[in-house]
């Protein structure tokens, strides 16, 4: 891998910080700490440079900065940080200012603890993407961000907070780190901590943090005296030209994520044309919002999608035509857009964007007749894949001619002589929505029907043995028009109530107890449409009418120092809201690296209705994995999963096991069998060829573990890593650790995770070489089948 070559400047405000500490630092991928790569100190103009930089596989690569001077009253220090990018994206110059910080705080804050900096590889990829539509290299803001008012001024309202800090140490840190407390209520514990907190409890907008970023504003554009932002929350629109410039969103309807973060967005409408006709089109996003393609897909069918996309196990894409606007060949009926749908299939797309389903007709605007129609369907909304690739969709039209019903795909097979005819519910109808839960079963939200006449819930499963549906239906007075639904990762079910499109409740199924909880939104008419969970189990739901996001607690939960309790509010009491922006959305779906995604889908313009952009809320969410099938899970979920042996160049740290040092006479065991004689007579050599292989092989044996026949030693609880360490070396035990390229911050992490997880075990940790706690034992993988 090449080396790097990286140089840049520290200012704040608009002068050089000189004399700046810079560590340059590159994420761990597993949990770990982040390696460093190196130590800078910046001139007096705030220059500094690392040459010669050489990287460890892909890791995502930052800078914090220690700022010269005194930090407050020996409080908290005075941090400034940026992203450099991966290897291959690297940025080798820079400046790192208090925008730059705002940046990394905000698109990387799951992922950050302190200074120190761990994901999963792709999570922070898709970080480090949103990092670069909030801030360009030169420190400022960046186009993206700048194209949207509210998140702009937001943004820039936080620098000015942290550059007041910056400029008056004893005077204005105070007041930041006071007001910008953890999640325990503890003050921050740096500017960067500050800024975390800031972005993990969006609501602390403070009259003295206002008043702070007022009072001699370093940078302008921020909030002016007078307007505050509702939140500290970052938002990003996302228009998506195309290669000649055009605007191909109309309606975005619903949006579904890749593996790698990238997006699916449905098309309600054709960009042109007034009114506008059922679109034709597929947007596929890269994670920074960019079309992937020159000009958005077309063909297989696409007419007038909506609600309905999924993505199953192969990554491909399935996309329900409801097909929005156009005459009725089948009913009649005359056009009325958009809230009758004539469309009659699913289209199918490989996951680079090649149709796989039939296309349609030249002039696809007025007759549906692409894609796949096996199923008698109309108008299909929610179309979703299970965890073996069956494929669900909901054939939302109720006509006297068309029952609305749920229409199965085998295997992902539209043509497979084994799927079952349609399920047709004898009491419930229009199903909207379809979620699957851990065993495969699909949840189906039914709008209309039921003993209360106010929909339903269905859990639904297909036996394949017996070519029979198992269904179970859940009825409650309190439901009004179950609309869209999300499995949470302990499995209670989430499901939003339209009360045509002015419902403002969402309710919760507990599929073990049978419970079904109501929480109310709102007094006001929201009109709420979709809803997403995070992998913390908190609930995203879009108000179609109060053209607002509104955030609902899973779980009590300590806030800012505050308790919320599960069913309340996250969000403001209102919702979040971009005035002027954000209209009426529709579906949203969470990254892999905490973003929320909103479907911008309705505008009030007459004639032409769809909107025009996707947004983005940075770093909102507790990240997910993508695709989403089955319930939600964390964005690391697949991360262990799916990991092998370490590439190349990756740190690798393992520790085998605490072992006796001591023999009973007291003397020191330092010898071991290393040349499988059956004589341990031979001393400890780290890093000779083979003796990784030779020393583990002497310890499996017994050789050194049974020794004079040593008691069990238990880890005592509390403490430090190092002092835990030390009590186990007092007992007599050293700790044998194996490692490739380590570093003493992967050896602390190591260690302390291993002693928390067990503390009642033989097996943990390793320690300080300096301190002789441990046999440390490195070496060029001289084994790596030892290492997996």
């Amino acid at each position: 891998m090449a080396h790097l070559r990286i140089a840049g400047e520290v200012r704040s405000g608009q002068g050089p910080q000189g004399g700046s500490e810079l560590l340059l630092l590159q994420a761990s991928g597993d949990g770990g700490h982040p390696r460093l790569l190196g130590r800078s100190r910046a001139s007096a103009d705030g220059r500094f440079l690392f040459e010669d930089v050489a990287p460890a596989g892909d890791g995502l690569i930052y800078l914090v900065a220690n700022l010269a001077g005194e930090a407050p009253a020996g409080g908290p220090p005075l941090q400034l940080a940026a992203v450099v990018g991966s290897p291959q994206t690297a940025t080798e110059d820079l400046v790192v200012n208090e925008l730059s910080t705002v940046a990394t705080a905000w698109s990387l804050n799951p992922f950050l603890e302190g200074a120190e900096l761990s994901g999963p590889q792709r999570s922070l990829s898709i970080g480090e993407a949103t990092y670069r539509n909030l801030v360009q290299a030169d420190g400022t803001v960046a186009p993206r961000l700048a194209a949207g008012e509210q998140g702009s001024r937001t943004f820039l309202t936080l620098s000015n907070l942290l550059a007041a800090c910056i400029s008056d140490p004893s005077g204005s840190c105070p007041v930041l780190f006071n007001h910008a407390v953890n999640a325990e209520g503890e003050p921050a514990g740096s500017t960067l901590d500050a800024l975390l907190n800031l972005a993990r409890a969006p609501l602390s907008v403070s009259e003295p943090l206002i008043a702070l970023a007022l009072e001699d504003p370093a940078y302008s554009g921020g909030w002016p005296p007078g307007r505050t932002p509702q939140a500290w929350v970052l938002s990003l629109v996302h228009f998506a030209p195309d290669a000649e410039g055009r605007n191909p969103l109309n309606g975005p309807g619903n949006i579904a994520i890749g593996r790698e973060g990238q997006l699916w967005v449905t098309n309600n409408y054709t960009p042109e044309g007034d009114p506008p006709f059922p679109a034709n089109t597929l947007i596929n996003l890269d994670p920074g919002g960019n079309l992937i393609q020159p000009e958005p897909l077309s063909g297989g069918g696409l007419y007038g999608a909506g609600f309905g996309i999924g993505i199953d196990p192969e990554g491909r894409i399935w996309v329900g035509n409801y097909g929005f606007g156009g005459e009725n060949p089948i009913t009649d009926e005359a056009a009325l857009i958009p809230l009758r749908g004539n469309g009659n299939s699913v289209s199918a797309f490989s996951p680079e964007g090649e149709a796989l389903s039939p296309d349609g007709p030249k002039l696809p605007q007025r007759v549906p007749s692409g894609g796949f129609t096996q199923g008698d369907m109309l108008g299909p909304q929610g179309t979703v894949s299970d965890q073996e690739g069956n494929i669900w969709i909901a054939s939302n039209r109720e006509t006297r001619r068309q029952e609305s019903k749920v229409v199965l795909y085998l295997d992902g097979e539209p043509e497979n002589p084994w799927n079952p005819e349609p399920f047709v519910h004898p009491d419930l109808s229009e199903p909207f929505d379809i979620a699957i839960d851990a065993d495969g079963d699909a949840w189906v939200a039914f709008t209309e029907g039921g003993q209360y006449g106010n929909g339903g819930v269905v859990e639904l499963r297909y036996d394949r043995l017996t070519r029979q549906y198992l269904s179970r239906s859940y009825l409650d007075p309190d439901f009004n028009g179950p609309w869209a639904i999300a499995v949470a990762s302990d499995g209670e079910v989430w499901f939003t109530n339209s009360g045509g499109r002015r419902g403002s409740t969402v309710n919760v199924i507990d599929p073990e107890s049978g419970q079904i909880d109501t929480f109310s939104l709102s007094e006001d008419e929201l009109g709420v449409w979709g809803i997403n969970l995070d992998a913390a189990g908190n609930a995203f739901v879009n108000a179609f009418k109060q053209e607002s996001i509104y955030v609902v607690s899973g779980k009590d939960q300590l806030v800012a120092g505050e308790l919320v309790r599960r069913g309340e509010l996250l969000s403001p009491a209102e919702g979040y809201r971009i005035e002027g922006t954000l209209f009426r959305g529709t579906g949203l779906e969470l990254d892999p690296a905490g973003n929320l995604w909103v479907a911008n889908n309705y505008q009030t313009n007459p004639r032409n209705y769809g909107g025009r952009n996707v947004i983005e809320y940075v770093g909102l969410g507790a990240p997910v994995d993508t695709p989403l099938i089955g319930p939600v899970q964390a964005a690391d979920a697949t991360a262990a999963k799916e990991s092998g042996d370490a590439p190349e160049d990756k740190p690798v740290v393992e520790v085998l096991g605490l072992y006796r040092l001591f023999s009973a006479d007291g003397a020191v065991i330092d010898r071991f069998d290393s040349d499988g004689d059956g004589r341990s007579n031979d001393t400890i050599r780290p890093g000779e060829s083979g003796y990784a292989e030779a020393v583990v092989r002497d310890l499996i044996t017994g050789r050194v573990l049974n020794e004079d026949d040593p008691e069990p030693f238990r880890v005592p609880d509390g403490g430090s890593w190092q002092d835990r360490l030390a009590a186990a070396r007092g007992a007599g035990f050293a700790t044998v650790l194996l490692t490739t390229r380590g570093n003493d911050l992967e050896v602390e992490d190591v260690v302390d995770r291993f002693l928390s997880s067990n503390p009642g075990n033989l097996l943990p940790a390793p320690g300080d070489e300096a301190t002789s706690a441990f046999a440390f034992f490195g070496f060029e993988a001289a084994n790596p089948r030892l290492m997996a």
